[in-house]
């Protein structure tokens, strides 16, 4: 064997085992030659070309719509020895998100009254709700999917906040004194199926439908306590608290288009709507004393109302920026997301109000409380910054 023959052997050789830093390949076929990915793209047989990072040739036998007799896999490969080939199997994906949310809660409220039956002078005290309070709430999901873009997901997400007001720190002799306080838990437990569908454009689109259980439950309190010449104190506290579990459906859609053309930057965005139907159970408690040295008085009176065909209404809305990077060993793709969200609770069902009073002469004073539960209703508003996989 002459010198020429052995360096085109060498050469040979080399060029079969050679693992390039940039490659072109199109469609479903890995390990092909620039030129030939960007002949099968124009010719329409591949929806896409793009870069792989490295690769090592491969035998005929190891691409798409090869013989399979030879043990060898039937569709393209991810690796050069074939262990982890893209067979239309299922990938895991999953993520974790925290969303940090503006929380304002209508339907339940609780009013105390002082009045000055001489000259007609009163004061309250109101709680009815939270108004714009800040608070993370976190949210999990973790599923399965395919190369046909049927998944299959679950998802937690969970919110508590609360708060307290309260007037002077130490009640003097002859003062007024009031507190309240409002709280919100609400949770969301989902099982759904998925599907995403990629266009040649870059953009893509996804839908999901599925089960949702949500638990909402909110409470609001105020309360007087006033010390009058005598000494005569009066206090008046009224309590009104709603609790709603509830099973239904949920359905979403969403989608991304790219940002810039030559980064993976993409737009994401996306609208989710829940029916859920189950039990509501509102309580409303008023209480009213006065006492001084000749006795006391007081009354109290509960009202409670449970509505067993209640129904929950929830509507989301989300939008914002994501970076995409493709994990090949991983057949997946691993994404930072950053945006906006809202969403709102409606609950029909289920009410409850209870009035309480009394009072003394002299001097002159009605203390009066009120509970009340109405249809209840959520507003959330915020951002929600995540991470996780998808296909």
């Amino acid at each position: 064997m002459n010198k020429g023959m052995l360096k085109k052997l060498a050469s040979g050789v080399a060029a079969a085992i050679a693992i390039p830093t940039s490659v072109l390949w199109a469609g479903d076929g890995y390990g092909q030659s620039t030129a030939a990915a960007r002949a099968s793209y124009a010719a329409g047989s591949a929806s896409v070309v793009s870069e792989r990072d490295t690769y090592q040739v491969l035998p005929a036998s190891h691409f798409y719509g090869a013989d399979d007799s030879d043990g060898a896999c039937y569709t393209n490969c991810y690796s050069a020895c074939c262990n982890t080939c893209d067979d239309g199997g299922w990938v895991a994906v999953g993520g974790v998100e925290a969303t940090f949310l503006s929380v304002k809660s209508m339907g339940s409220g609780g009013v105390t009254t002082i009045t000055d039956l001489a000259t007609g002078d009163t004061l309250s005290a109101t709680q009815q709700g939270l108004d714009h309070e800040w608070t993370a709430a976190p949210r999990v999901w973790v599923g399965i999917q395919n190369r046909n873009g049927l998944g299959v997901v679950g998802r937690f997400w969970y919110l508590s906040e609360g708060e307290d007001s309260f007037g002077a720190p130490s009640l003097p002799v002859t003062g007024i004194d009031a507190f309240g306080g409002n709280q919100v838990t609400a949770w969301t437990a989902d099982a759904e199926l998925t599907y995403v569908k990629s266009l040649d454009n870059g953009w893509s689109f996804n839908g999901a439908f599925g089960y949702r259980h949500a638990d909402l439950k909110t409470s609001s309190n105020s309360g007087l306590l006033v010390v009058a010449p005598g000494p005569t104190v009066l206090s008046a506290s009224a309590l009104s608290q709603i609790d709603f579990d509830g099973d239904g459906i949920t359905f979403a859609i969403g989608g991304t288009a790219p940002l810039l053309a030559d980064r993976p930057l993409e737009v994401y965005w996306g609208l989710r709507g829940s029916t859920l139907w189950g039990r509501s159970r509102s309580g409303a408690y008023a209480t009213a004393n006065v006492s001084n040295a000749l006795g006391s008085a007081s009354e109290a009176n509960f009202a409670y109302g449970e509505d067993s065909s209640a129904d929950l209404w929830i509507g989301e809305v989300t939008a914002g920026i994501q970076w995409r990077h493709r994990l090949e060993s991983l057949r997946a793709n691993f994404f930072i997301r950053t945006g906006f969200e809202y969403q709102i609770w409606r609950l029909s069902g289920g009410s409850a109000t209870a009035t309480a009073a009394t009072g003394i002469i002299p001097p002159g004073a009605l203390i009066s409380a009120t509970a009340d539960n109405g249809s209840n209703q959520l507003q959330l508003i915020g951002v929600a910054i995540s991470t996780g996989l998808t296909y």
